[in-house]
């Protein structure tokens, strides 16, 4: 399930929330951008559904606007027969600056928070 004006997420096992979402942005300039800090902004939200070889699926687009003028898009895809979940974090116009400090990332999507309920599945 996934939260249509922050794009915040849960991930459920068996109808209990397992894993909840975490800050979702990127690093540049020597800045982190996330919704989180008020340096992004959800601009367009969008759900379809579709059928592929792995069977029924539902979508959930979120495209984002930060302060530094970068739109990219976080899409969450769920299949519905399936345990099967897909995350896609695309920058339509590319992405530069992106020099971090040691060991960290430049983007974050997805990203998790603490455990709900240890379920011990990964």
């Amino acid at each position: 399930y996934a939260e249509p004006y922050t794009g915040d997420f849960q991930i459920l096992v068996e109808g209990k929330p397992w894993l909840l979402s975490g800050a979702t942005g990127f690093f540049s300039g020597g800045k982190w951008f996330t919704g989180y800090t008020g340096t992004v902004q959800l601009i367009n939200f969008n759900t379809s559904s579709g059928t592929d070889n792995n069977g029924k699926y539902n979508v959930q687009t979120f495209t984002w606007l930060s302060t530094n003028n970068v739109t990219y898009e976080t899409i969450i895809q769920n299949y519905l027969d399936a345990p099967v979940i897909i995350f896609t974090h695309s920058f339509i116009d590319g992405l530069s600056n992106l020099s971090t400090p040691i060991n960290q990332l430049s983007t974050s999507f997805p990203s998790f928070s603490n455990l709900i309920v240890p379920l011990y599945y990964l």
